[in-house]
């Protein structure tokens, strides 16, 4: 029968020093839990190099151990630095999926752990028991920083939960009276090609990071640059939805090139 007495610690990438109890005997483990219906146990790992779902991890009865199955086309998942589709997993075995490197123990008692479920398994209803105010607790001091176009060198202090980015505002076509303000703070660009308020820019404190949106179709491509591994990962931001920016990422649009930085 299966018992929890285990854990995966991660060492190595972005979510290093997190720590997941296998709370269940059969969980998936990958960057999101959205469309995985399979199981309501799902360990978010929040690591750009880890695919959406990674891996599943499947209790053996008979055996009384966990095996890994790899479910990632594209990013490979190794154990003991060896390639791995399906494997019988031990206490003390390192897995590496992407850059994230976990290590499977026995768990620790008293020893604080991130739950391993969705978001989405958070009802309505228990949504209703929290109470008081909600802090960013873990956001550094960051900034947008212009580091190519007509403005380049301004730095301004993110100071909002949703910022809005965009060309100057026309003052002859002012929003019509009684327009909802959906943001908190406003970041000009001087690019006059830019409508205003063309891109949003909102906390995701689970995220550690911004997610950033189109809020008006415009023919200007706009990306997102970002330095892992050595390597630079290029995304295009669709009109379909938003994308991630973290610390140090590079966004260009239009003529612009602004970097989310700290301090």
């Amino acid at each position: 029968m299966w018992k929890l007495d285990l854990q995966l610690r991660v060492r190595g990438g972005a979510a290093t020093g997190r720590v997941y109890r296998l709370e269940a005997p059969n969980l998936s483990i990958g960057r999101t839990s959205q469309g995985v219906a399979r199981t309501t146990e799902f360990i978010h790992l929040d690591d750009d190099t880890v695919s959406r779902l990674h891996a599943d991890l499947r209790w053996d009865d008979s055996r009384q151990k966990y095996m890994l199955i790899n479910r990632s086309a594209t990013n490979p998942t190794s154990v003991n630095d060896v390639l791995v589709d399906q494997v019988e997993l031990h206490p003390g075995d390192q897995i590496r999926m992407g850059e994230c490197v976990c290590h499977l123990e026995p768990a620790e008692a008293g020893e604080p752990a991130q739950p391993a479920y969705p978001i989405a398994a958070v009802t309505a209803e228990e949504t209703k028991k929290l109470k008081g105010p909600i802090s960013l607790t873990s956001r550094p001091p960051l900034f947008v920083q212009v580091i190519a176009g007509p403005n380049g060198g301004q730095k301004v202090a993110i100071t909002g939960i949703v910022a809005a980015l965009g060309g100057p505002t026309n003052p002859q076509n002012p929003p019509p009276v009684g327009t909802a303000r959906w943001f908190d703070q406003e970041i000009t660009l001087a690019d006059d090609a830019l409508p205003a308020h063309f891109l949003s820019l909102t906390w995701r404190e689970l995220l550690s990071g911004f997610e950033l949106a189109r809020t008006a179709p415009h023919h200007a491509e706009v990306k997102v640059h970002r330095n892992r591994g050595g390597l630079v990962w290029v995304g295009l931001l669709s009109a379909a939805g938003p994308g991630i920016v973290r610390a140090n990422d590079i966004v260009s649009v239009g003529s612009h090139q602004f970097q989310v930085v700290v301090g």
